[in-house]
């Protein structure tokens, strides 16, 4: 009869080593323990003769220093372990991050929450060779440092705008909180803790067209339109473009959005009632619910309906047919095509508007559009904010105060004076009964 064999104490045993990457050299190290086997981004290679390195980079003796501290509390614990006196998860254990944030997606991608828009952003900054993925993909979840984590944070505020690098960090915190909820990879500690978000700069003022220069690209565009007719080679392009003036219009007079105008449906069109009802949305090629999930109706100014009118099949109000079809009845219009006919037809007309994309100016785009609508409500006393908001469906009343300038404030001023006038009368009254 064969004796037991009895349980052994875990072998711990590491190297450390160096990796060529796109920005340098780099230090990992290689240990195993009571755990499994693990590998660890330690910093850059650090090749200064004299002095200290800089944050993020080290010499050969500072990785293995490393390397020596994380195995004397590895043989820590797997003597605990051995002699039964405690079983817990190495803090430097657990997936690698990369893999903690694949399984954040799939997990998005079952749930069907997101918007395939939102779905191809964050496959987008969890490339492969995105800042996020080099540095931390490998990494064991649980042993992402602190001071690791802020020197990534200062080389990536120097190299993306701020805007960037808040997104980079935002998915670093989600994909670390989201592991910490989940059973196959907690615990998860977040080593970002204590970073600030780099301070983005102010929105400022809505840029917009005024309405002449609306209605000269409009214009424009039904000119570049006829010239596509009158070409043999071009008859598919001109097909394309045959509702470019109406859809150009519609964007600065209704407020719709690209995806919005290409998806709207004539049964959407309520000639009776003046109105727009705002339903269906396009997010990276696939129907669906607008910006926000957001469903809206909007008053439809007359403009906007002898536009419509002109277009409408004697069948409109049950019509579930495309306002604005593509080559096919049932394609809707490619939006990134539109916009580009739309900056042709922009150049066409001679409009030179700009606005400010970081630190240059570039000129307006054909979301701009939509700010001629809000800014045309906005110039008009008699509308509240609040219509402009819901008409133009922001999220947010801060999106909507970008047009609030614009509105005149005579009459408040007149309020306001006539408030401290009131306030001072008792005053004046005593000094002359005085």
């Amino acid at each position: 009869m064969s004796r037991p064999i009895a349980p052994r104490m875990s072998t711990v045993s590491g190297h450390v080593f160096r990796r060529e990457g796109k920005r340098g050299t780099a230090w990992y190290m290689k240990w195993r323990d009571a755990n499994g086997q693990h590998k660890r981004k330690l910093g850059m290679d650090w090749t200064g003769e004299s002095g200290e390195p800089p944050a993020g980079h080290l010499r050969k003796r500072d990785a293995i220093g490393l390397l020596e501290e994380t195995l004397v509390a590895a043989r820590r614990e797997a003597r605990a372990i051995y002699e039964g006196r405690v079983v817990t998860v190495s803090p430097f254990g657990g997936a690698p991050w990369g893999e903690v944030a694949q399984a954040w997606l799939e997990w998005h991608r079952a749930e069907g929450d997101w918007a395939p828009s939102t779905l191809r952003n964050y496959e987008s900054v969890l490339r492969s060779d995105g800042p996020l993925m080099t540095e931390f993909g490998e990494q064991p979840v649980r042993g992402i440092e602190r001071r690791e984590i802020r020197a990534w944070w200062v080389r990536i505020r120097e190299s993306l705008s701020p805007r960037s690098a808040n997104a980079q960090l935002t998915v670093f915190r989600i994909v670390v909180n989201w592991g910490d909820g989940m059973d196959e990879f907690a615990p998860v500690p977040d080593p970002s803790k204590g970073i600030r978000k780099a301070p983005e700069p102010p929105t400022g003022k809505a840029p917009f067209f005024e309405v002449e220069d609306v209605l000269a690209i409009a214009r424009a565009a039904k000119a570049i339109h006829l010239e596509l007719c009158d070409c043999k080679q071009f008859q598919h392009r001109a097909a394309a473009s045959r509702f470019d003036e109406e859809i150009i219009t519609l964007a600065a007079f209704a407020g719709l959005r690209r995806a919005e105008l290409v998806s709207l449906r004539w049964e959407n069109i309520d000639f009776d009632g003046m109105t727009i009802h705002v339903s269906e949305s396009i997010s990276a090629g696939e129907r669906a619910v607008p910006k926000g999930k957001r469903v809206r109706t909007i008053p439809m100014a007359p403009q906007v309906a002898q536009i419509l009118a002109r277009l409408a099949p004697d069948d409109a109000k049950w019509s579930n047919e495309l306002v604005f079809p593509g080559t096919g009845r049932d394609d809707k219009l490619d939006i990134d095509a539109l916009s580009a006919r739309f900056c042709k037809a922009r150049d066409y007309a001679g409009v030179t508007r700009r606005k400010p994309r970081g630190n240059k100016m570039v000129l307006l785009t054909f979301h701009d559009l939509r700010h001629t609508f809000a800014s045309v409500l906005a110039r008009d006393p008699k509308i509240a904010p609040l219509e402009i908001q819901l008409a133009a469906g922001h999220a947010s009343f801060v999106t909507t105060e970008r047009y609030m300038h614009l509105r005149p404030r005579r009459d408040d001023a007149k309020r306001f004076g006539n408030a401290f006038a009131a306030a001072m009368a008792p005053e004046h009254d005593e000094v002359e009964a005085a």
